[in-house]
């Protein structure tokens, strides 16, 4: 066991030449059957946000809010994708405290 604190912050991710990766933090969950995430969005050297609420049940629903205009709505529809096929698992397995993922882009990766 090390006696020094804990790493609380990590490093920004390096500029994406292309495509773009999508952080998704764990908020809160309730009861395995509602969680909302942060969301990040990284491409090219920008990083935005947004927060994403996930609900499970028939169907499972997913939400994306973005806080900083400007996510390519390729990236933005990976994210709830994303989001929605983890939720499709949480009752078994719970909800992950962090999901990142990277995707090539759309050809246009900068704009919508």
């Amino acid at each position: 066991m090390s006696d020094q604190a804990p790493v609380r912050h990590l490093p920004e991710p390096a500029p994406l030449a292309h495509g773009g990766r999508v952080e998704l933090r764990l908020l809160e969950s309730a009861d395995g059957a509602r969680a909302r995430y942060e969301a990040l969005f990284f491409f090219g050297e920008k990083r935005l946000a947004g927060e994403l609420l996930a609900e499970v049940g028939p169907p499972v629903r997913v939400s994306l809010t973005t806080t900083d205009a400007g996510v390519p709505s390729w990236l933005a529809g990976f994210a709830v994708t994303l989001l929605r096929t983890t939720t499709r698992s949480a009752p078994r397995a719970g909800f992950p405290r962090r999901l990142t993922r990277w995707r090539a882009g759309d050809g246009n990766d900068t704009e919508d």
